[in-house]
């Protein structure tokens, strides 16, 4: 069985190591389209999903997650006090860690693979090509700005957020950090992420 995936994002690796791992050929078709600004975006894991994908998809390394034990819900009015608190001292909540780190992982063990094979999409007669030649028993769409996004859903959904989000990661002291951080303000929210003893993912929301 053939599978097509048109995308190169962290959701069609993932999809494509699901497959080949059930011995399925995978083909993934992609534009030459990557931007180091998104260098410190991060990706939070449930506990429950973060154990199937370690045992089903790829074993992930030790180092390149962060523990969240801990979250706690602020709000700029009541100032200290908390709004919600969630703890959980024998076990993580969630955890967290950096997108590029899980794609690099699973991109390296693809290319190791026989049944996996990545092609670069050259021009936008591709879209028309791949689905005249049937090569493929199924093609899944993992791109949410190609043309094929664009004819199908983009005319049919207005987006208005009438916000913009900031993400960086600021370094600091060695500490132990397991705590994850909300604050609702009135710019918007701010949160505060660990993802390492040395550092922080800051994210503000400024809704307009």
């Amino acid at each position: 069985m053939n599978i097509c995936l048109i995308g190169d994002s962290l959701t069609s690796l993932t999809l494509a190591k699901n497959l080949i791992n059930k011995n399925i050929k995978v083909f993934v078709y992609y534009k030459n389209t990557k931007n180091s600004s998104f260098q410190s975006r991060t990706i939070g894991i449930s506990k429950n999903n973060f154990d199937f994908f370690d045992k089903e998809i790829i074993k992930f390394k030790k180092d390149m997650f962060w523990k969240i034990k801990q979250i706690e819900i602020y709000s700029e009015k009541l100032k200290d006090e908390k709004i919600l608190n969630f703890e959980n001292n024998k076990e993580e909540l969630f955890l967290i860690a950096k997108n590029n780190k899980i794609y690099e992982l699973l991109e390296k063990d693809l290319k190791k693979n026989k049944l996996f094979k990545k092609i670069l999409i050259k021009n936008n007669n591709f879209y028309k090509k791949i689905l005249k030649e049937q090569k493929y028993e199924l093609i899944i769409n993992c791109d949410g700005n190609n043309k094929i996004s664009r004819n199908f859903f983009y005319n049919k959904i207005n987006k208005s957020y009438n916000s913009n989000a900031y993400t960086t990661i600021i370094k600091h002291q060695n500490i132990k950090n397991e705590k994850a951080i909300q604050i609702f303000t009135k710019m918007g929210p701010i949160a505060f992420l660990p993802i390492s003893p040395v550092a922080v993912v800051f994210h503000l929301l400024v809704v307009e």
